[in-house]
């Protein structure tokens, strides 16, 4: 007996002082036992725990509807059933056999989601048996997680903002938690590398190909440095070349030039020598102002 009360005293030295909620039920469904860390809610939230549920007193929750007050929960084992027990006897008393029948649906335990004063809560049911197998309450562990379900609705977001090409946005600005962290590096990695290598291409569409990605990059984003710094080393030897055959071309259309000039240079000095043929003869007398003389001279007459 020593014992047991021993381990019935740790036990609820362990509730009284655990951060999380915690409550009991008996097996017709009223709340037996709220630590201080659920009463503390309540207290805070009062006014929307009344309004939420009128039957339970936020200051002392000793008697309350566990299965009313677990309605977001328990509607996920059955919305038919649970309205049920939702409803009052024509004496106005709780219909306590309706409530207690929904916790033989619990099975294993069940875990859900609650809110309470824009608090998101991860709550845990769990029936409670004895060595037998008979019911004969329920346990409930409601652990605030405002912060988690609300990072994840803004990882949701950035994962989608991602997904749409934008990439300067911070998740979690300010707050330590490991996965935004990891999340923000990522972001980072692949709005820097995108960055780079955007620069590049657009220096590339001016017509610059001094450019390089120069980043450390791993993995896919170390090919895709690789792929681009390739097809920009070819693309300047290709210039390069075309750069080199069109030198050429210039020196050999100055080459035929000159080559056309002197050969115009030297039909100009053949045409304007005297031809020693009949016809040419022939051509440069003609031009001769002089008048022709007979020949050969009359007897007699001087030859001049």
């Amino acid at each position: 007996l020593a014992d047991r009360l021993a381990e019935g005293a740790a036990l609820r030295a362990a509730l009284e002082g655990s951060r999380s909620m915690m409550m009991l039920a008996d097996a017709e469904g009223a709340i037996t036992y709220a630590n201080p860390s659920l009463r503390a809610l309540f207290r805070d939230h009062a006014e929307q725990v009344r309004d939420r549920h009128p039957g339970l007193d936020p200051e002392d929750p000793i008697g309350g509807d566990f299965a009313a007050l677990h309605r977001e929960v328990m509607h996920a084992l059955d919305r038919e059933r649970f309205e049920g027990a939702d409803r009052r006897a024509p004496d106005g008393s709780d219909d306590a056999g309706r409530r207690a029948g929904l916790f033989d649906r619990l099975g294993d335990g069940l875990e859900g989601r609650i809110h309470v004063g824009g608090r998101q809560l991860a709550v845990a049911l769990t029936p409670l048996l004895d060595d037998g197998g008979t019911l004969r309450g329920a346990f409930a562990q409601w652990i605030d997680r405002t912060e988690e379900f609300a990072m994840e609705t803004e990882i949701d977001h950035a994962v989608d903002m991602i997904g749409m090409g934008e990439l300067d946005l911070v998740v979690g600005a300010g707050a330590e938690n490991r996965v935004a962290t990891g999340i923000n590096r990522l972001i980072a990695v692949v709005r820097d590398s995108l960055d780079e290598i955007g620069e590049v291409l657009e220096r590339l569409a001016r017509g610059d190909l001094s450019r390089r990605v120069e980043g450390d990059y791993w993995g896919r984003f170390g090919a895709l440095k690789d792929a681009a710094n390739t097809s920009l080393d070819r693309i300047a030897g290709t210039v390069a070349r075309i750069h080199s055959a069109g030198e050429a071309m210039q020196r050999m259309a100055g080459d035929l030039e000159g080559g056309v000039t002197r050969l115009s240079s030297r039909s100009a000095q053949a045409s304007s020598r005297p031809s020693s043929s009949p016809r040419g003869r022939r051509r440069a007398l003609r031009s001769c102002s002089c008048s022709p003389r007979p020949w050969p001279p009359a007897q007699g007459a001087p030859v001049t």
